[in-house]
């Protein structure tokens, strides 16, 4: 008999065995989640650093000299070299892709604009929003000129916000800002209350 009451202390009960399912079924949710968090987190983070890459890449271009063979018009024949102005087109609701256009001099501007895949891979991640000194656009080029790499926005005049977003997970934002006056681009996370206020002001 006493070998018989050992026994029985020693096994699980069925509502000990549900209890512990439960247990174990809630932290692997919460570990799913969290999964997932920092997947949409590393989406945004993506499309944002790879924007600002293509921003600083198509400045140094620029400022480099890179030019196009353009056909020539004259009868001789000679390809003429025309400088390049380099940037990224932005459009809300999708990914930004490589821009380029050829640098008018007379005009003092960019023309012939086309706008490349650049191949970045973000999920659900997209342009949300475009501000130029707070006013809301859909699509905007956002070029460097030569010879200087000066910024250039195709008809329009301003610093440039371009706010980012992750469809799945709306409460993630980034902000990239351009300058102006320099050009210089950088990345903000949690600025986007900021450009909605100005905006709703």
């Amino acid at each position: 008999m006493p070998n018989d009451k050992l026994a029985k202390q020693e096994a699980f009960t069925l509502i000990e065995l549900i209890i512990v399912i439960t247990i174990i079924g809630l932290l692997t949710s919460v570990l799913a989640l969290d999964f997932r968090g920092a997947q949409d987190r590393q989406e945004l983070g993506t499309l944002a650093d790879q924007s600002l890459a293509m921003m600083q890449q198509t400045r140094a271009e620029v400022v480099a000299g890179k030019v196009q063979d353009v056909p020539a018009v004259e009868d001789d024949g000679v390809a003429i070299l025309v400088p390049l102005c380099e940037g990224v087109y932005f459009e809300v609701g999708a990914t930004p892709q490589l821009a380029s256009g050829l640098y008018d001099a007379a005009a003092g501007g960019c023309t012939d604009l086309t706008a490349t895949d650049y191949g970045l891979s973000t999920g659900d991640a997209e342009v949300s929003g475009i501000f130029v000194d707070g006013a809301s656009y859909s699509e905007v080029w956002a070029l460097y000129a030569p010879p200087a790499g000066d910024f250039y926005l195709d008809g329009e005049e301003g610093d440039l916000e371009v706010l980012f977003g992750h469809a799945v997970s709306e409460e993630l934002a980034a902000t990239l800002f351009v300058s102006n006056l320099t050009g210089q681009a950088v990345i903000s996370s949690g600025a986007v209350e900021a450009a909605s206020s100005a905006v709703a002001e």
